[in-house]
């Protein structure tokens, strides 16, 4: 019949993945297939990514041209390179395409590092609700929603798996923001940001 049913658990030095479900290969369907994966050295997976307890919860339904996709992502934190993501979560849903996967993605994060003290504080308690495209080792968004506790505006981001690089581009409003000699203002802001020298330009 053609048929895989079962479980399976594949462990590296960088990598534990487990999966359970049955493919068709007759009928070229996935039915439920769940595949749970944990980072076990994040370094080993991409360049200047680390984390610690970094898991994917995923699942498969459907046919293999455009199967229908659940997917729970979690860490305690989580760097890509200088950038640090404590308290992180992300959820989404969608249909998976041969050449271009868009992942809707619904992020959740405590607090963010590397971007200097004022960015930091007006970064806590983030949320970010959007599209992302995923193509070979390219992932992009535009018009990401963006909101915490002092940011409130939209996003655009492309980030390079292979090299570990990103660009992204943010327009929006700082409402609230505490200036010494100024007081509380509300400031737009229009920002291409991007690593460089181990800090932003």
């Amino acid at each position: 019949e053609r048929r895989l049913d079962g479980t399976l658990a594949l462990i590296s030095a960088g990598l534990q993945l487990d999966l359970a479900g049955e493919v068709d290969l007759a009928r070229n369907r996935f039915s439920n297939v769940r595949a749970n994966a944990w980072a076990r050295n994040p370094r080993l997976l991409l360049d200047r990514l680390d984390g610690q307890n970094l898991r994917l919860a995923l699942l498969v339904d459907g046919a293999m041209s455009g199967p229908r996709f659940e997917y729970r992502l979690t860490a305690p934190w989580v760097a890509f390179g200088t950038t640090r993501l404590t308290g992180l979560e992300a959820t989404g849903e969608g249909i998976a395409g041969r050449a271009i996967t868009s992942i809707p993605v619904d992020l959740r994060v405590a607090r963010v590092t590397g971007f200097g003290d004022l960015a930091e504080g007006l970064a806590r308690n983030l949320r970010a609700q959007g599209l992302l495209q995923w193509r070979g080792q390219t992932i992009a968004g535009d018009n990401i929603r963006i909101r915490s506790d002092g940011l409130d505006g939209r996003l655009a981001v492309a980030a390079d798996l292979t090299r570990g690089s990103y660009q992204a581009a943010w327009n929006g409003a700082l409402p609230g923001l505490e200036i010494p000699g100024l007081g509380r203002v509300d400031l737009l802001t229009d920002l291409d940001l991007r690593p460089q020298g181990g800090g932003l330009a």
